[in-house]
């Protein structure tokens, strides 16, 4: 076996087991702290919603804490690598010892997060473009790492790792359950979004036209240039769509944020800015002037109030039509009429004259009526009498 395939295969190997064993480090010491600092915290705190977090899926926070720990390394590697002077002189050809281990250990990266993100796969929502961009990019460095060339644009991939602890940590804060328009999903989208366009858009695109100025990508090996330009399609169309996906958060943060400004002051009972601005400016003027105004005269709320309830009164009398009326009881229709001596047609009359009471008031009302037709009866026969 070749000696540098065996410190490859070496690095390869001692990156993938590092790996596990600070996963497993990051989930003890996690459960530790949220259980010594954030379980006795107050609901609705980020301590409280860490320890329960950490209960419910203890494999995120020693996930995340990994992919930043594997981030800041190959991050160093990449500044260390191009330090040194050898990728920017020879782009495509000749590939250093430094630079075959630092890409032995970017092939155990994203190995091992190939074989982490199988076992959580229900857990992920975008797993199959994670595992497409780890699948592709273990398999380009293999053939990079095989053949010793294309050190210049090995080097420059690196850098995408710089991007993803931020991806993640917006990831993080949905399942803490933070709101979007937080200004903690605000910071971590903008970050995003600039890591992404920077480190993975305008860096690498840079770093591509050095590359052909300097040296032609037809002096490669026919696999190895075939994976060049696989890279570059396809982690091209990628890191536009990191850039994108970053930019439509942070959109929907700065509208999930104007919309909670807006309705914070009504939500607490407090008027809004524009009422709050309108009471200032009249308080002041009232302060200069003395507020009038004028309004028409209405001579009916000086008159004294009437309600048709007095008119069932047991006296039919002009004191008795107003509210001071205290004697109230039930009359029938009929006998009201008749007792102010306009009795009303048949077909008026109240079913209610059916009753005995009625009966007797009605016939007492009619003999009233008929005494002084007899009297003037007997009075015209008086008068014939003493005429004849």
């Amino acid at each position: 076996m070749d000696a540098n395939l065996a410190v490859d295969l070496f690095w390869i190997s001692a990156t993938v087991n590092a790996s596990t064993a600070l996963f497993f480090a990051w989930r003890g010491l996690a459960g530790w702290a949220t259980g010594r600092f954030a379980r006795e915290a107050a609901d609705g705190s980020w301590r409280r919603s860490l320890f329960v977090l950490q209960d419910e899926k203890p494999w995120c926070l020693a996930r995340f804490s990994l992919i930043l720990v594997q981030s800041f390394v190959l991050c160093f590697a990449a500044f260390a690598l191009l330090l040194q002077g050898d990728v920017l002189q020879n782009p495509f050809l000749g590939l250093t010892t430094s630079g075959r281990t630092c890409f032995a250990i970017n092939i155990g990266c994203y190995m091992y997060l190939l074989i982490q993100d199988a076992l959580l796969q229900r857990h992920l929502p975008n797993y199959y473009i994670t595992f497409m961009h780890h699948l592709v990019a273990a398999v380009v460095y293999l053939v990079f790492l095989e053949y010793r060339q294309n050190a210049l644009s090995g080097t420059v991939g690196l850098f995408f790792a710089a991007a993803a602890p931020f991806f993640e940590l917006s990831d993080l804060l949905k399942e803490l359950h933070v709101e979007q328009h937080r200004s903690a999903c605000g910071v971590s989208f903008f970050l995003s979004g600039l890591f992404a366009l920077v480190f993975r858009l305008l860096l690498p695109t840079g770093f591509v036209v050095y590359s052909y100025v300097v040296d032609s990508p037809f002096t490669m090996d026919i696999l190895v240039m075939s994976c060049y330009f696989l890279s570059l399609v396809f982690f091209g169309m990628l890191n536009l769509w990191f850039v994108y996906s970053a930019g439509n958060s942070l959109r929907a943060h700065y509208r999930s944020r104007s919309a909670w400004l807006y309705m914070r002051p009504l939500q607490l009972g407090k008027p809004h800015g524009l009422d709050v601005r309108q009471a200032r400016s009249s308080n002041t003027a009232a302060s200069f002037t003395q507020a009038s105004f004028t309004a028409k005269r209405n001579d009916l709320n000086l008159l004294a109030p009437c309600s048709n309830t007095n008119l069932a009164s047991n006296t039919l009398t002009a004191g008795n039509l107003t509210n001071s009326g205290k004697d109230y009881h039930k009359m029938d229709i009929a006998a009201f009429f008749n007792t102010l001596g306009t009795a009303p047609s048949s077909e008026c009359q109240s079913p209610l004259n059916n009753t005995p009471g009625s009966i007797e008031l009605q016939a007492g009302l009619n003999q009233a009526q008929d005494t002084p037709t007899s009297a003037a009866a007997s009075e015209s026969e008086a008068t014939i009498l003493s005429e004849v």
